[in-house]
């Protein structure tokens, strides 16, 4: 597979599928007003964004302090790499505010269906069966 934003229709393929999550967040929100809190995520997002681009990788989705990014089945050991890497840059960003946090890392190479989703202006990358569960 050459790039998931090249995909026309949904396929069923072998993916790497991780899941990255804060734990205990609500402790960490705590700390934050509103748009601070917002200005933290974001820089995290931008964080996780610059280092996956590099790599044949595609972050699905965001969902609050949690993300969802998958893999070709040919980069697996490439993902499971740049994903130790995203771990460390994550945790190293939040130290920079002070902030020892811990995260909640899941990997499973499996059968998916990915492709895209929705219409534009609402257009993205989904992926869907037990491998994401």
């Amino acid at each position: 597979m050459a790039n998931f934003d090249d995909l026309q229709k949904a396929i069923q393929t072998n993916l790497l599928i991780a899941f990255i999550d804060i734990a205990r967040f609500v402790d960490v929100a705590k700390k934050f007003e509103g748009l601070e809190l917002y200005d933290l995520m974001n820089g995290m997002a931008i964080t996780a964004i610059r280092l996956i681009k590099k790599s044949p990788g595609r972050i699905v989705k965001f969902i609050g302090d949690s993300m969802l990014i998958i893999f070709p089945e040919e980069s697996v050991d490439e993902g499971v790499l740049t994903i130790l890497e995203l771990k460390e840059a994550i945790i190293a960003y939040f130290k920079s505010y002070g902030l020892d946090i811990k995260l909640h890392v899941g990997v499973h190479v499996g059968e998916a269906i990915v492709g895209p989703y929705g219409e534009k202006p609402h257009k993205s990358i989904d992926v869907f069966g037990d491998s994401v569960n």
